[in-house]
């Protein structure tokens, strides 16, 4: 019996979907205990059959801060450069995936870029290449031809180096469904950068309300447009938040604070 530790949980999907909970709830027989990513995660596992007494340990995602400045862009690639054109971005990060809500994210590009000018809404991800995420990844495609969206939003693909692309943003924006932890904002906190995002986990280390982002509900396009506008229109704000975003990962995030409580949870519980 030992703990289990659960990577890529969505805990508003596999808590209700009996493809996940058969086998994981099954897990249950044979744990002594469980680490999550969130405490949202935790609240999922209780929905579980068989949970018994196992104990829920939350140990946040975590990332390298020691290797170099994340804060520094790596040049564009010409293409890229010459459509941004030196415009402010906004950016979103992450697998396509359903429960990423990139429909969202192209919603509130619609909504932005009517009232601030030079912004533009760069979307960093690819399908995964299961048939549902390629298909998923040419609708988003096929909004952006039927709706007139090539102007002011891009489609960039997988990246070679996310970290160097981050610092060229001026807002990331989160805007799934489901999430455990996300590393897409963390990694945008280590650079830097102020974060609007739904309430799609437990957000509470990842955003200081007010200081280093906002929350708005899942799904609501008025409230993220709403807060991202604020933010544009705003350069002393986006850098308090974005200098505060990366205070937070130097205090919650680190890799080597997550891989001693690991280490911890394993000796506790062999």
């Amino acid at each position: 019996i030992v703990p289990v530790l659960i990577a890529g949980w969505r805990n508003r999907v596999m808590d209700t979907d009996l493809k996940w909970r058969i086998p994981i709830s099954l897990l249950n027989l044979v744990t002594s205990a469980w680490i999550v990513n969130s405490e949202s995660n935790s609240e999922a596992l209780r929905c579980l059959w068989w949970l018994r007494k196992a104990r829920i340990y939350v140990v946040p995602n975590a990332l390298d801060l020691q290797t170099s400045d994340f804060t520094k862009p790596e040049p564009l690639k010409k293409d890229i450069s010459t459509w941004i054109n030196g415009r402010i971005i906004v950016g979103a990060v992450g697998r396509i995936a359903r429960q990423k809500n990139f429909d969202l994210f192209f919603d509130v590009a619609k909504i932005v870029t009517k009232r601030c000018h030079d912004v533009c809404f760069c979307l960093v991800g690819g399908p995964a290449g299961d048939p549902p995420s390629v298909e998923l990844d040419r609708h988003l495609r096929r909004r952006i031809e039927k709706e007139n969206l090539s102007g002011f939003v891009k489609m960039l693909g997988r990246f070679d180096n996310v970290s160097g692309f981050l610092p060229h943003l001026s807002v990331l924006v989160c805007t799934s469904d489901s999430e455990g932890c996300p590393n897409a904002v963390l990694e945008g906190m280590r650079a830097g950068l102020p974060i609007v995002m739904t309430d799609c986990c437990d957000t509470r280390l990842l955003v200081d309300p007010e200081k280093n982002g906002y929350v708005v509900p899942v799904d609501d396009v008025e409230t993220m447009a709403d807060r991202t506008v604020e933010l544009l229109n705003d350069s002393i704000k986006r850098r308090s938040f974005g200098k505060h975003s990366r205070e937070l990962v130097k205090s919650h995030f680190r890799a080597e604070n997550s891989a001693w409580t690991l280490a911890q949870i394993y000796v506790r519980e062999r």
